[in-house]
Parts: structure tokens; C-alpha cells; sequence
């Protein structure tokens, strides 16, 4: 419960309004399980608490979520995939490409390329992302089985 005010809070900090809609698709990115959720999965959870969201709204929001830098937008195939923002860690992830479990990387494998930009070329990154695709000890498991 901690966590869920945590995020009200941030969603109050950036400027928006704390509507319904986006209460309860906090809640189901908390509820995840550290899992990308594409925006029909958001929809589906959403209305199961609010029968009277609709889709736009719920597109909207991870549009203007995203923009507010609460939440990330990921393209694992042809279909968009979300998850929440670690506010203290860098963007850097280890995604599992069948059950779409995400895994952080332990430590930023571009702090020494990041200085030599710095340095050599006088250019200062303001953001950088590392996505690693393949599959979780589980899904990998799975397939040596079949």
C-alpha cells in the first residue's frame, strides 16, 4: 500500500490529476509482478474495477504517462508494451521475450562510455536505455524440455 501512495504522490508531483482511471492502472502495474502489460491487459484489469473506462481513456493515459516519465513504453514485437518507471535505478532491463518478465540489470553497463562522450566529444547525454531480449531462467528451462 506504500508503494501505491508512492506513486499517487509522484502522479500529484508531475502535474496531473489523480482521476480514477489512473489510480486503478497504478495498481495494476503494482499488481504486475514486474511484468510489461500491453494497453488491452491495462484495459481488461482496469475494467474489471471501473466497467465504465473505456480504451481511448486508458491509451490516453499511458500516452501522458509515459510523456510524465511514470511509466515506460517498450516494443517487444508489433504490439507496445508498458511497465513502471524505477525512479532510482537507471533504464536498463533484462526482458524475457515469452512470458514478459523483466528483470533489472544489477549495475549501468554505460557510466564509462557516458564519461568518454562527456570528455572526448564535449556532448552530454541526458538519458541512455539498455534492453537485453532472450529468455528468463523459466521460459528457457521450458523450451530445453520440449
Amino acid at each position: 500500500m506504500k508503494q501505491l501512495e508512492k506513486m499517487y504522490n509522484l502522479i500529484k508531483t508531475k502535474g496531473l490529476k489523480l482521476t480514477p482511471a489512473r489510480k486503478i492502472m497504478m495498481e495494476v502495474f503494482l499488481n504486475s509482478g514486474n511484468k510489461l502489460l500491453n494497453a488491452s491487459e491495462i484495459y481488461d484489469q482496469v475494467r474489471e474495477k471501473n466497467s465504465k473506462t473505456n480504451f481511448s481513456t486508458i491509451y490516453r493515459n499511458l500516452e501522458l504517462l509515459v510523456d510524465h516519465g511514470i511509466i515506460e513504453k517498450l516494443h517487444l514485437g508489433v504490439e507496445a508494451q508498458y511497465m513502471l518507471l524505477d525512479e532510482d535505478s537507471c533504464r536498463h532491463h533484462m526482458i524475457c521475450t515469452v512470458c514478459h518478465k523483466i528483470e533489472p540489470l544489477p549495475y549501468c553497463p554505460l557510466k564509462e562510455l557516458e564519461n568518454y562522450i562527456r570528455d572526448e566529444h564535449n556532448f552530454i547525454p541526458t538519458q541512455h536505455r539498455v534492453e537485453i531480449y532472450g529468455y528468463c531462467k523459466k521460459c528457457s528451462e521450458h523450451k530445453k524440455d520440449k
